[in-house]
């Protein structure tokens, strides 16, 4: 983790967004594929709302996108999938708004690597959380420029 720690840096400065305002939902907040469960009849549930209430929405949107895809474009696909379903919102293409979701998964490391590092799944979810936010800082470039493309 100490050799990551320049990259996190870099991430978490290049997604600050300070004095950035928003418009805020009411949202899950932790909607991500492991606090959800397919009933038989082909619905998909949501788990877990202790993270729930208000938030603004642009975290929302990026949060669940970075959740649900794997690339840039299938990222696209699901802001795009948000921003149909939504009247006004539009995800603008610009580092700062993947903030959010940066500021969360950091807390997330953390958490796991003060309090749960001597565990084998505290271990293990240092190590994918530090993988995730360290591809979003190598890819961080890609993935504004998919948000460009409407």
């Amino acid at each position: 983790m100490r050799a990551a720690a320049p990259a996190l840096a870099d991430l978490e400065r290049l997604t600050a967004a300070p004095g950035q305002l928003a418009a805020h939902v009411s949202a899950h907040g932790d909607l991500d594929p492991k606090n959800t469960l397919l009933d038989p009849s082909g619905r998909l549930l949501a788990l877990d709302w202790d993270s729930a209430g208000r938030q603004p929405v642009l975290r929302d949107v990026v949060t669940i996108a970075l959740d649900w895809s794997t690339t840039p474009s299938s990222f696209r696909g699901v802001v795009d999938a948000y921003e149909a379903a939504s009247e006004d919102v539009r995800v603008p293409a610009k580092p700062w708004v993947f903030g959010g979701w940066v500021v969360a998964h950091s807390g997330w490391l953390v958490h796991n690597a003060t309090r749960r590092a001597g565990s084998a799944l505290g271990s293990a979810e240092v190590s994918t959380t530090c993988d995730r936010l360290l591809r979003l800082h190598a890819n961080l470039p890609v993935y504004v420029e998919a948000l460009s493309h409407r």
